[in-house]
This record gives C-alpha cells, sequence and structure tokens, in this order.
C-alpha cells in the first residue's frame, strides 16, 4: 500500500517562499521536488531542483531562452550534480559580505577602505559611504564578479 511508503508529515513548501529559501528546504530534507501549498494546505503544484536551476539559469542569461538547437553550437566539458548547482543558491550572505569587504580592501586606497560599508541580504550587495567615482567603479566591476552576487546596488557617494 502506498500508506506504508510515504512519510507524513509530507515535507512542503508554501507557495511565497523565495526561491532561495526554496533551495534550502529542498537541500534540507535531501529531496529533489517537493509540493507547493497555499495557505489552506491545498496543493497548487510541485517545484524541483530542476525548477530551480532553469530559473538561475535564466535569469543569469540576461536575455529570453533559445531554441535548443543553439546548444548544440556550445562546447560543455565535465558533469556537475544538480544539488552541487543548488549550493549556490544557498551560499551564506555572510560569505558573500566577507568576499565583498575583502574585495574593498584589495581596491580601495587604505584612506578610503574606512568610508564604505558592505551590507549583503539574498545575494544583493549594497554598497554605502563615499569614494572617488573611478575607484567606485573598478570596486562595483569586481564585486559583480564575485560568485552568487546577484546584484549590487551602488549607494556610494562622489569623495575626495
Amino acid at each position: 500500500m502506498v500508506r506504508e511508503v510515504m512519510d507524513v508529515p509530507a515535507a512542503h513548501i508554501r507557495a511565497e517562499l523565495p526561491y532561495r529559501d526554496i533551495a534550502r528546504v529542498l537541500a534540507g530534507e535531501q529531496a529533489g521536488a517537493l509540493p507547493v501549498v497555499e495557505a489552506e494546505d491545498q496543493v497548487v503544484g510541485v517545484v524541483s531542483e530542476s525548477d530551480l536551476l532553469a530559473k538561475v539559469a535564466f535569469e543569469a542569461s540576461g536575455h529570453r531562452p533559445r531554441p535548443i538547437g543553439r546548444l548544440r553550437e556550445r562546447r560543455l566539458h565535465g558533469v556537475v550534480r544538480r544539488d552541487s548547482l543548488l549550493q549556490a543558491l544557498i551560499r551564506d550572505d555572510a560569505g558573500i559580505r566577507a568576499e565583498a569587504e575583502a574585495t574593498v580592501e584589495a581596491t580601495c586606497p587604505p584612506a578610503g577602505r574606512d568610508a564604505v560599508q558592505v551590507a549583503v541580504h539574498d545575494g544583493i550587495v549594497e554598497l554605502t559611504g563615499r569614494m572617488p567615482t573611478a575607484t567606485a567603479r573598478l570596486l562595483l566591476a569586481e564585486i559583480e564578479r564575485i560568485a552568487d552576487v546577484i546584484e549590487v546596488k551602488n549607494l556610494l557617494g562622489p569623495g575626495t
């Protein structure tokens, strides 16, 4: 019987949960997919690792997906497990912040380092403070290259 192999209570995801949190739940449950429920615990769908990876790939591409025939033009080397790719979605904001702060240290002159503050929330880096425009451009470019940074909000004002 099905009841003999079912997990009760079953793990599920709320419909309003952000995709990074969904990745954390999937990883924690060691599940490839989970049901999505609305407020009344009514199942409204299923979300899988593949769904999350497709969303991230689409967002990273910056354009609409092309026909599958275009994939033949690319050379793909190696194999990556889906759960390894999902780990990028659940990277801790503190880790991103530490890397961004190290980038500030490496990019900014010693006198200007204390004038820059770094905050990270859900992979979005926010830079505040003051610094020369040329240094700010260089810093922004370097922080955008950090793995798992989704966006950089430049709130830096001109400095001396």
